[in-house]
């Protein structure tokens, strides 16, 4: 009889197949070659391994909801970068952060867009750790200050004072992605600091509505929402009770 990591494997396997099937659905074989293509190209043109997905089964987390979490994806870079490219200029004075930065390739993305102040959240340590091993061997990039990746709750985060561009590539959903929210809306009123959301594959994209933030810019193909860039409420909102939503199909785009 096959054993139990065995049979881990094969479910992964076919987990991986559901999500690329979903996919072909969705946005066709010429969009999913072309994405597969744009992934592997970053990785050879910066040097980097932040292609291969990873299942959250197989790590160990020390903080946060792992039933919240999402499997690791790399984002697709072309989709990020033609939604920072909607960014007003002195939009890179803003601190990013990468809420479930992964390994990393939403910093590398910030880093080549010209931001100079980055950081990551992960609450994977490994993760975490590939993360910061793709950045000290990444190339061909602006020289910055080396982002730091804080291994925690994302929900716990609170991002430094100032300007914000907050990155979120379909992290997490339920009560983490609820709390994210909170600390985002906090943050930018009612003092009416800078913020701008990057939310690609916005599979829990009302959550942010309820809460007031606005679209800003929408990027959609055959009627697929790609990606969005939100901007915080007019006022700050009465925040709502804490509870569970319902979880959301997730597959990489």
């Amino acid at each position: 009889m096959p054993d139990d990591s065995s049979l881990g494997t094969v479910a992964l396997g076919l987990k991986y197949a559901r999500f690329a099937f979903r996919t072909l659905q969705t946005v066709g074989w010429r969009r999913s070659l072309a994405n597969l293509a744009s992934e592997i190209a970053f990785d050879l043109k910066y040097g980097t391994r932040t292609w291969l997905p990873q299942d959250l089964s197989r790590l160990e987390t020390t903080a946060g909801s792992k039933s919240d979490g999402v499997q690791y994806q790399g984002t697709n870079p072309e989709i990020v970068r033609r939604l920072l490219a909607q960014l007003p200029a002195d939009s890179r004075s803003a601190h990013f952060v990468d809420y479930g930065c992964g390994k990393g390739r939403g910093l590398l993305l910030g880093i080549e867009a010209g931001f100079k102040r980055l950081t990551g959240v992960e609450f994977a340590p490994q993760l975490a750790e590939q993360g910061r091993s793709n950045l000290a061997r990444a190339r061909r990039l602006p020289s910055v200050p080396t982002p730091a990746i804080e291994v925690m709750d994302a929900a716990e985060y609170l991002p430094p004072s100032g300007p914000l561009v907050a990155f979120l590539y379909n992290p997490f959903r339920g009560e983490t992605l609820q709390r994210v929210v909170q600390n985002l809306t906090r943050h930018a009123t009612p003092s009416r600091t800078p913020v701008w959301v990057i939310y690609v594959n916005p599979q829990e994209l009302e959550c942010f509505l309820r809460m007031g933030w606005r679209i800003a810019h929408e990027m959609a193909e055959k009627k697929v929402v790609l990606g969005v860039i939100l901007t915080p409420p007019l006022k700050e909102p009465p925040e709502p009770p804490l509870g569970r939503m319902s979880a959301a199909g997730h597959y990489p785009l």
